[in-house]
C-alpha cells in the first residue's frame, strides 16, 4: 500500500534532517577544537617555551584573529626570535608584523610609519 505524502511534508522532513546534521556536526567540531580554559594557558606556556616557530605561529595567528592581541604578543614575539635563530627571514618578518599588529594600539597610519622607521 502506498501511502501519499506531499511534496511539502518532504521537504520539511529534508531540511529538518540537514540542519539538525550541520548543528551536531558543527557542534562536535567546536567541541573537539575549542580549548579549555585551563588548557589554553597550559599550551601557550608550553609553546612560549617550545622551539617549534611554526607551531607557536599558527597558536598566535589563532588568537589574533580571535580579537585576542594580549595572547598572541608573546607568541609571535617568540617565533620571531626562533626564525631569525634559523634565519627563515620570511617567517621572521611575517611573525614581526603579527607581533606589532597584535601590540598596536593606535591607528594604521600610524603604526606603518612606526614599521617603516623600524626597517631603515
Amino acid at each position: 500500500m502506498w501511502i501519499r505524502v506531499s511534496l511539502r511534508a518532504t521537504t520539511a522532513v529534508a531540511v529538518s534532517a540537514l540542519l539538525c546534521g550541520s548543528y551536531f556536526a558543527f557542534t562536535a567540531h567546536q567541541t573537539a577544537t575549542a580549548p579549555s580554559a585551563l588548557g589554553s594557558n597550559m599550551d601557550t606556556a608550553s609553546l612560549l617555551s617550545s622551539g617549534d616557530p611554526q607551531a607557536i605561529i599558527r597558536a598566535a595567528d589563532h588568537y589574533y584573529w580571535l580579537n585576542n592581541g594580549p595572547a598572541a604578543g608573546p607568541l609571535y614575539a617568540r617565533a620571531e626570535e626562533l626564525f631569525f635563530e634559523k634565519r627563515d627571514e620570511r617567517n621572521a618578518v611575517y611573525a614581526k608584523i603579527g607581533r606589532l599588529r597584535s601590540n598596536a594600539e593606535t591607528s594604521l597610519p600610524r603604526w606603518f610609519r612606526h614599521l617603516r622607521s623600524s626597517w631603515v
